[in-house]
């Protein structure tokens, strides 16, 4: 009510109809083609047959789009093609799993199609180690695409699509259209988004969360009314009820602030005073909640008592992550299927240019005061300030915007150099050569996120993620076939983390899940009928006593099945499958 109160004091109601006049045919257009986008991506990693006719849809869309041709930003064009290849292979079996996002899984699935109206509400405000805010964007994510895989995930590769636009208008607030849009690429490109993404959790939130702080500031310092700063009290206060990273974001919309707009007189003053008084006031429902805070602990410095115990031990800390993160464009700890380093080789190279001439120009440009100041802020508040050895990579993904303005100074750096350069044309040379650069980091990014990183990961794949991998090739073979898995175990391990795969890929919908818990060689009288169907696969679990697996094998292969291993890609025995022999498909990945 507050916000809406200033927003009808800043802009007058004929304002907005006139424009909505003016522009209608044109948003309306922009929204259906975004809409026909995200349909044509969820329809192709579906099992369903809309596919045609989100084609269809999206041919419509672009041809009714095509009168404005000549409006269409070109940041349009990168947040639709961003959306693309952040999804690309979001369905396949090797990013199936990470270990511990599917209660994440859990918790958005009951929001979508458990709770009431009136159970969101009053929930709305509570907040713990798994936000409620941020969960409900994932169960709006699956009520809107379907409970599956795409729609579980896909709420985190929107929102850092959409985050790539607002960090280019907040770019765009400072310096040149076309540099703003260079770091939009350099931050669309992100081999680290891609990969990341495409895991259940809800912490690349944060990632929006900054652009929109940013973004929402820059408004602030150029039209400076109550109803953005209003606004911009409600961004940070909303980072408060996402996941905690988004904490680290504040710091950089106040440090934004501060530079460019301080309060030293009555007028700013009043704004900074709004701004406090409605972050405060929307923070009112997580003073009430103690465990809010002290859920904020674990995964810090704090949570962690022999990292205080001496001095030296601390600076031990801080100086190994201080160093590791100023050197993550090149080098990381691999984690997450993020591989090599944040940024690509091509990239990191002007990072490391574009450091240097940053440095030259913090003294005649305010921005470039910012972005250094910022940079070296969030070095020492991400990297340093957690439990771990090394910087987490479930935090770190908070750098990619500022390694791509340090990869845009570089680029400008070298810009103007060449220009120096007395060589006929040169200037026509450089662009068209930059469009070959940024589509060689897009090529490298894609090589980094979908070659590289399964590879890097092929040797550390969980024996669920072979089983979904299995289970599509099995499908994919005979398609709408039902089919029997049986998974025969002992008192360790079971089959709730594969039933649970059931609720995110659909093709497993096709697949009645078994167990049948064995503590000796004999196989269960009640159970042989079902061993023995031609549509039944019997996976023997990995944690079974080596014994009972070697002592089970002939009586499975008297029932008419073939024995086979499943490998991980670079050779590692993960189980052992049996089967019927029309089916050898089951020891197939895909």
């Amino acid at each position: 009510a507050n916000l809406l109160g200033w927003a009808l004091r800043a802009v007058a109601p004929n304002t907005i109809r006139d424009l909505w006049k003016r522009n209608s045919e044109y948003w309306i257009s922009l929204l259906l083609m975004h809409i026909a986008i995200v349909m044509v991506l969820a329809a192709s990693y579906d099992v369903t047959q809309i596919f045609f006719l989100a084609i269809l849809l999206l041919v419509f869309a672009f041809g009714n789009l095509w009168r404005f041709r000549h409006q269409i930003p070109a940041i349009y064009w990168v947040v639709s093609f961003s959306l693309i290849i952040y999804t690309f292979n979001i369905n396949a079996w090797w990013n199936s799993i990470i270990g511990d996002d599917y209660g994440n899984h859990y918790w958005s699935w009951m929001i979508a199609e458990k709770m009431s109206f009136s159970e969101i509400g009053s929930n709305l405000f509570k907040s713990d180690t798994l936000p409620f805010l941020a969960q409900l964007v994932q169960g709006i994510s699956i009520k809107l695409l379907g409970h599956d895989n795409f729609g579980w995930r896909f709420s985190n590769l929107y929102l850092s699509a959409i985050g790539v636009a607002l960090f280019y208008y907040f770019c765009k607030s400072f310096m040149p259209k076309r540099s703003a849009l260079i770091a939009a690429i350099l931050l669309a490109s992100s081999h680290y988004v891609m990969t990341f993404g495409k895991i259940g959790y809800t912490h690349l939130q944060a990632l929006f969360a900054l652009s929109l702080a940013l973004v929402v500031t820059a408004w602030a310092l150029r039209w400076k009314t109550s109803f953005v700063f209003a606004l911009l009290g409600s961004v940070l206060a909303l980072c408060f009820y996402l996941f905690a990273t988004s904490l680290y974001v504040i710091p950089a919309a106040l440090l934004l602030l501060l530079l460019y707009y301080p309060p030293v007189s009555r007028k700013t003053r009043f704004h900074w005073l709004v701004m406090i008084i409605t972050w405060l006031a929307m923070l009112y429902p997580l003073i009430m909640q103690p465990s809010y805070w002290e859920s904020k602990i674990p995964g810090t410095v704090f949570y962690r008592p022999d990292l205080l115990q001496t001095p030296a031990t601390f600076i031990q800390h801080f100086a190994q992550n201080l160093f590791y993160s100023f050197f993550s464009f090149l080098y990381i700890t691999e984690g997450h299927y993020v591989t090599v380093s944040y940024m690509d080789p091509l990239t990191a190279i002007f990072i490391t240019i574009g450091l240097f001439s940053l440095l030259f120009q913090v003294r005649r440009q305010k921005f470039a005061l910012f972005t250094a100041l910022s940079y070296a802020i969030f070095l020492v508040v991400i990297g340093t300030t957690h439990d771990r050895e090394t910087p987490p990579n479930t935090r770190m993904f908070l750098m990619i915007p500022w390694f791509a303005l340090l990869g845009l100074w570089g680029i400008l750096w070298i810009e103007e150099y060449l220009k120096k350069i007395e060589i006929l044309n040169i200037n026509a040379k450089i662009r068209s050569g930059l469009p070959v650069l940024l589509i060689a980091i897009v090529f490298l990014n894609l090589i980094l996120a979908n070659i590289i990183s399964y590879n890097r990961y092929s040797g550390l794949q969980y024996a669920e993620s072979l089983f979904v991998g299995i289970t599509q090739n099995i499908h994919k073979s005979e398609p709408n076939t039902p089919k029997n898995f049986v998974v025969i175990n002992g008192d360790i391990w079971g089959i709730e983390g594969l039933l649970e795969f059931q609720n995110v890929y659909p093709h497993l919908a096709w697949f009645h899940l078994y167990q049948i818990r064995i503590n000796e060689p004999d196989l269960p009288e009640t159970s042989l009928s079902l061993l023995s169907d031609k549509d039944t696969i019997i996976m023997i679990s990995p944690y079974l006593d080596p014994s009972l697996q070697n002592l089970i094998d002939a009586p499975l292969l008297a029932l008419g099945k073939v024995h086979c291993d499943i490998f991980t890609p670079d050779g590692q025995l993960r189980f052992s499958l049996y089967h019927s022999p029309d089916l050898p498909q089951a020891c197939i990945l895909p």
